[in-house]
């Protein structure tokens, strides 16, 4: 499945990124994880995706991103 990405007005220092990864036959009911808070992604050549959140956290996981959207911290 494509990435589907939602297009917001221009990106400020306060906006960040909604997404949705799904890891079939290992997510609980094939329902995707949501991460909020997201400022970069990376998928790398060996398939592991890379989220960097606002907060200096990096966590890694397995999968696809299904959806993408922009997001303003409150």
């Amino acid at each position: 499945m494509p990435i589907q990405e939602i297009h917001e007005p221009e990106p400020t220092p306060d906006t960040t990124w909604a997404i949705w990864i799904l890891y079939p036959g290992v997510d609980e009911d094939d329902k995707p994880t949501k991460y909020t808070g997201v400022v970069d992604v990376l998928k790398l050549p060996n398939g592991t995706i890379k989220i960097a959140h606002h907060d200096g956290v990096v966590s890694e996981r397995g999968g696809e991103i299904i959806r993408m959207r922009q997001e303003h911290l409150d």
